[in-house]
């Protein structure tokens, strides 16, 4: 049986992060933002990016999972950025990404169960025509909750859906 670890992210982790982060991005939009834009992604800034992010103390947190000591994913979250939403009242999950390879493993949702306590309120924003990731996110207790925004990705607008789980 696999051994799934979740625990605070540590500078230490940006290359791995940044790898996940290419990784699952190249697998998880594909068909859904253009090949060459996902071909194109590069670890590089997205390594600089995650060893800053992970250097400075701030509002936001990012948690990784381990499976079998293998760092496979990571979720980063911080106060709600949308202005409907008071963001000492709601906290964003702003990233959640594993590697396709752990997809199925059980990881994601030990992941989630950690960083998201559902007694706190969170909602999230994915791509609407990301099907997988939103069924894993209503698995979750997570529900669309009407608001629909388009974001540039790859020089094309695509339109992104908020998911939201208040406290239980």
């Amino acid at each position: 049986m696999a051994v799934i670890r979740v625990r605070p992210a540590e500078p230490a982790d940006a290359l791995r992060i940044a790898e996940v982060h290419v990784r699952s991005w190249q697998s998880g939009y594909a068909g859904i933002l253009d090949d060459a834009f996902l071909a194109d992604l590069d670890i590089a800034p997205r390594h600089d990016r995650w060893r800053r992010r992970l250097a400075e103390p701030g509002a936001s947190s990012t948690w990784v999972v381990e499976l079998d000591g293998e760092l496979v994913g990571f979720a980063g979250l911080g106060p709600s950025r949308d202005a409907d939403l008071d963001g000492q009242v709601w906290r964003e999950l702003m990233t959640c990404y594993l590697l396709p390879s752990a997809w199925g493993s059980g990881a994601a949702g030990v992941l989630v169960g950690r960083a998201v306590p559902e007694d706190e309120n969170h909602f999230l924003w994915v791509l609407s025509d990301n099907h997988r990731a939103q069924a894993f996110y209503r698995k979750h207790g997570f529900a669309a909750d009407g608001a629909v925004r388009p974001i540039e990705l790859g020089g094309r607008e695509v339109p992104e859906l908020r998911m939201r789980r208040p406290a239980n």
